[in-house]
């Protein structure tokens, strides 16, 4: 059959050129990204990064440093904006994917690595929130697979390398996979458990290269370690904490994680990857290429959906996605497999498959992007849940940025003895990033103000005056919270955010007179 198969996906001239055809999808995404990244505006979680972005630090309170670091790079460099601030996340998963071909190519061939980043990006969790967005994943994914790459070369091409200087470099990545995520711990447990279960690896264990690269990893991450430290720990104490609440097994929580795992990563694309998970743990450690990735993709996948069978984690079905994106080039092999030496209804099959995933992922983001940037949809969403204020999930993606306009028309933009404050921590974060950082924003919640319990504290503000801002449905509720921390509140009325000249979410401003009573922060 030979590189006839791949006339389907690739141009006679260039069958023999995976690379180039790799480079052009690359490249054909990362255009995409661009492209959505500029005309829609910051998710809740992007606004509550750009707030640790405009405040930079040692380290934060729920993750390590590096997404914000990357975000205060680029917005001294190009300004503020969406795309601005998603630039360094959009280049880091074109990275990513590249590292992705390497790894594939390395253990396989090109043409595995070609498939392998062909369906990463056919994946949700990967190329829409991960590949586009600012989220800690983007920096974790590019080092984790970088430190990947380099394991392959010290683990299965002892050979033809010399350890140390490869060690180094595999502990530099892990210190800064470890600076843009804890789950970088999950990295060399997956190698020691590699290398305990090859007795032909053993031997690594009284050499000095892993622990010069655990020696490095941990100074480049210390930053994060000074600033847990001068914390009480707090940031540690807190992502442990979030496993370690036992709410009793619960299955229709594990089974939600299992779904919710699936559907993220699209099951079409979940299941053969699970399958080719499946077949690795089965068949050991005898087969290294295969049982290395096996490896270092276990512990996130069965760490992250055990927890979900008795803790309340919620819809966090992207924290598995380090050990997924590590079985990629498996799945990239087996597909190459069959384009190779499969009998020709399953290659019809895979071929279809492959144009079945391309063509539904790139309907899927162009509705979503064209709703998040038109808002094409909301009227047929109000119809069917007219008591969800929420209900459209990409109201999130809309920025508030007339709210800027409505405290200048009420005299109240830029008074240094004024501050503004909400109940959640990502509707601070969207006020932060309304206003480009130009007025202290404060975060009143006893249960979870996040990092804005570490920027300003409620009590620094004792005897002056705030403005509540808050958006349907939350309105109510902090007005019965707050009356008491207050002399008086009063309501400013209502600025409407636009999407194509109709409003589709309403903020409520109310300015509070006095701060007459202390408010406890959590942590």
């Amino acid at each position: 059959m030979g590189f006839s198969s791949y006339t389907s996906l690739a141009m006679p001239s260039l069958r023999r050129r995976p690379e180039l055809w790799t480079l052009a999808l690359i490249l054909g995404g990362t255009l995409f990204r661009l492209a959505a990244g500029w005309q829609v505006g910051l998710g809740y979680g992007e606004s509550y990064y750009f707030s640790g972005v405009i405040r930079p630090a040692l380290s934060y309170f729920d993750h390590p440093p590096l997404t914000f670091w990357a975000g205060w790079l680029s917005v001294k460099l190009l300004g503020v904006g969406p795309l601005a601030l998603r630039l360094p996340f959009i280049l880091m998963f074109a990275g990513t994917c590249w590292l992705t071909f390497a790894c594939a190519r390395r253990l396989y061939n090109s043409w595995s690595g070609f498939y392998a980043v062909l369906l990463l990006n056919l994946s949700a969790v990967f190329t829409w929130s991960s590949g586009t967005f600012i989220q800690p994943d983007g920096p974790l994914m590019l080092f984790w697979m970088a430190c990947f790459y380099c394991l392959i070369r010290i683990l299965l091409d002892q050979a033809r390398v010399r350890p140390l200087p490869w060690w180094s470099a595999a502990g530099g990545l892990l210190g800064l996979a470890m600076l843009a995520k804890y789950h970088a711990v999950f990295i060399p447990l997956g190698v020691f458990v590699f290398i305990l279960t090859r007795p032909d690896q053993r031997r690594i264990l009284a050499t000095p290269g892993p622990y010069l690269a655990l020696g490095l990893a941990l100074l480049i991450s210390s930053p994060v370690l000074i600033w847990n430290h001068e914390h009480g720990w707090i940031s540690f104490l807190y992502q442990a904490g979030r496993g370690a609440e036992n709410s009793g097994i619960r299955l229709d929580w594990l089974g939600r994680q299992i779904l919710g795992q699936a559907l993220s990563l699209l099951p079409w694309i979940f299941l053969p990857l699970a399958y080719e998970f499946y077949r690795t743990v089965r068949s050991g450690p005898r087969e290294s290429r295969s049982w290395l990735a096996a490896c270092l993709a276990f512990w996130p996948i069965f760490i992250f959906t055990a927890v979900s069978a008795y803790a309340p984690i919620g819809y966090h079905f992207h924290w598995q996605a380090p050990g997924w994106l590590t079985l990629f080039p498996l799945l990239g092999a087996r597909t190459e497999e069959v384009f190779r030496s499969g009998p020709a209804s399953q290659e019809r099959w895979v071929r279809r498959w492959l144009w079945g995933s391309a063509i539904f992922t790139c309907l899927a983001l162009a509705l979503v992007f064209s709703q998040a940037k038109y808002g094409w949809a909301t009227p047929a969403i109000k119809r069917l849940a007219p008591a969800q204020a929420t209900a459209d999930p990409t109201l999130e993606l809309l920025d508030w940025g007339p709210l800027e306009k409505a405290l200048e028309e009420r005299g109240l933009l830029g008074r240094k003895d004024l501050f503004l404050f909400s109940n959640r921590w990502f509707s601070c974060g969207k006020i932060d990033y309304a206003l480009k950082g130009r007025m202290p924003v404060v975060c009143f919640s006893h249960k979870d103000p996040r990092n804005f319990a570490f920027y300003d504290r409620p009590d620094n503000w004792m005897g002056r005056d705030g403005v509540l801002v808050v958006f349907e449905p939350y309105v109510y509720q902090p007005l019965v919270d707050y009356h008491i921390y207050f002399n008086k509140i009063e309501p400013l009325g209502q600025v409407g955010i636009t999407r194509r000249g109709r409003v589709d979410l309403v903020l409520h401003l109310y300015y509070c007179r006095g701060l007459k009573k202390h408010y406890a922060l959590p942590y």
